[in-house]
């Protein structure tokens, strides 16, 4: 097996998707810790360039996370969390994923600012190398670094023909003389539609 060979698979499905001039999708946030807050949104993006032309996006937690690991401006579309063009794989091995066949790669970061190479792996069907599941854990900076963990995890689902992300989960956690930091984001996507128009 060619890990890096087989991973490209995954990337180019990906950027070849024919999405739509626009894309909106429904967003529910739950975010629960050290503060809460539950929010709904239907937000509307513009293909060509990325922009969020209607509807808020959701993430911001830099101050949270100690500087490293940073997820800012975050949607689905033109921003995943995980984007898979920043990462190269350094091995694959076989596994099994909800009870389907599967691959899991093992990723290094190629992308300097990208969320500091936040994931390390990556599951995927075994057959049609759709992605399924991106996983990783990143630390605070300097001091912080032992005390402050992140992980990250950003699930994949098939809509209308196209795999986009489907749910992301963001726990920060602290240790030490930084115990009470716990933060958990859940934020699920659903009912993309896929327009002409800037109309959700």
């Amino acid at each position: 097996m060619n890990a890096q060979a087989d991973y490209q698979r995954v990337v180019d499905l990906l950027a070849k998707q024919q999405l739509a001039p626009y894309v909106s999708y429904a967003a529910r946030d739950r975010i629960s810790g050290i503060h809460a807050e539950n929010r709904d949104a239907r937000v509307v993006v513009r293909v060509a360039d990325g922009k969020v032309i209607s509807g808020r996006t959701h993430l911001d937690i830099q101050s949270s996370s100690g500087g490293n690991g940073d997820v800012k401006d975050t949607n689905p579309i033109s921003h995943p969390l995980f984007d898979p063009k920043c990462y190269r794989a350094t091995s694959e091995q076989p596994t099994t994923y909800q009870g389907i066949a599967a691959v899991r790669f093992t990723l290094a970061s190629r992308c300097d600012a990208h969320h500091d190479g936040a994931f390390s792996s990556l599951i995927a069907d075994a057959a049609s190398f759709r992605p399924l599941d991106a996983s990783g854990t990143t630390h605070g900076d300097g001091d912080d670094a032992k005390i402050v963990t992140v992980t990250f995890d950003q699930r994949y689902a098939g809509f209308d023909g196209r795999w986009l992300p489907a749910s992301i989960r963001i726990d920060i956690t602290g240790s030490g003389f930084m115990f009470w930091l716990q933060e958990h984001v859940r934020e699920v996507y659903s009912d993309y539609r896929f327009t002409n128009s800037a109309t959700p």
